[in-house]
């Protein structure tokens, strides 16, 4: 009976630990994204980045700030305008916003793509080519 209760007080604090370290990596996660906030009006909504403190590019070409981008418009949905402010602030609406939006969407979407095997090359099999043309014609469909 001791043993029982010295396996459940150990499971326990393993289960206890695990969840800290979940709550600890999400904290972490969202120290990551970028700090914006919303401005709304009567009749527009504007994304605000603020990227004065941020050492990456504040720019779509760099690789952080596009994904940190792309993570804020999944969030915050239906923006008229995006701005990147640092010391020039760049703004995207119309058009270019939802291009923007249609690139985040995509994103979301491919992600869940992610695990999908590929058709391993050494495999022999006839439905290789079959598996190799739907895959294919799913990536083309994204």
């Amino acid at each position: 009976m001791l043993k029982l209760h010295d396996a459940a007080s150990s499971l326990q604090e393993t289960v206890k630990s695990l969840t800290q370290r979940v709550v600890q990596d999400k904290k972490k996660e969202e120290e990551k994204t970028c700090p914006h906030r919303i401005k709304q009006t009567k009749n527009r909504k504007t994304i605000i980045i603020n990227c004065r403190e941020c050492e990456a590019g504040s720019s779509l070409n760099d690789p952080h700030c596009r994904k940190n981008i792309f993570g804020i418009l999944q969030k915050e949905i239906h923006a008229d305008c995006l701005v990147l402010s640092r010391l020039y602030e760049r703004d995207y609406e119309g058009e270019s916003l939802s291009l923007l939006y249609a690139l985040a969407g995509f994103k979301g979407t491919i992600a869940a793509y992610r695990s999908i095997e590929t058709v391993p090359e050494p495999c022999t099999r006839q439905e290789k080519r079959k598996c190799e043309l739907e895959r294919k014609e799913i990536i083309d469909f994204l």
